[in-house]
């Protein structure tokens, strides 16, 4: 019984350590996406594009950063998960790399795309750290939230 209480304690303190997680929300301005390839009747089939733009990232606490995000994406077949999904990379102007990775839905013609993705430090301030991430994007403005969980 001992080490059952043990282990659910040891279990909780695990469980408790996201409070610890970074919240934050950004923007980002993508430049007009450029296409490629594409099949099918509208050609959107195996279609990719890339696109670019500045953002910029505002921790809870009021702290900021800035930089570049460039993006590929690419459409997905009818019936997946995910109508889009785009792999980035957000380079700062202090120079650190963290990778992005969406899956997107189309929520209907005015509205954009609503999208869920990860984030991992690829070196500088944010290496070896991961978190979660929401976006919407319509018009080439993209705003989300976003959580450092490690």
């Amino acid at each position: 019984m001992k080490s059952i209480i043990a282990l659910t304690a040891a279990a909780a303190a695990v469980l408790a350590a996201p409070a610890a997680a970074e919240n934050f929300t950004y923007e980002i301005r993508f430049s007009e996406p450029s296409f490629v390839g594409g099949m099918g009747e509208e050609g959107r089939d195996g279609r990719s594009g890339t696109m670019s733009g500045p953002f910029t990232s505002t921790s809870a606490s009021g702290a900021s950063v800035s930089g570049n995000v460039t993006c590929i994406g690419m459409d997905q077949p009818d019936n997946s998960l995910f109508d889009v999904h785009f792999s980035c990379t957000a380079t700062r102007s202090d120079g650190t790399n963290t990778s992005l990775i969406y899956g997107c839905n189309w929520l209907g013609e005015d509205m954009g795309l609503s999208c869920v993705g990860g984030a991992e430090g690829r070196d500088g301030t944010t290496e070896g750290r991961r978190g979660v991430l929401t976006m919407h994007l319509k018009e080439g403005v993209s705003t989300g939230t976003g959580q450092w969980i490690e």
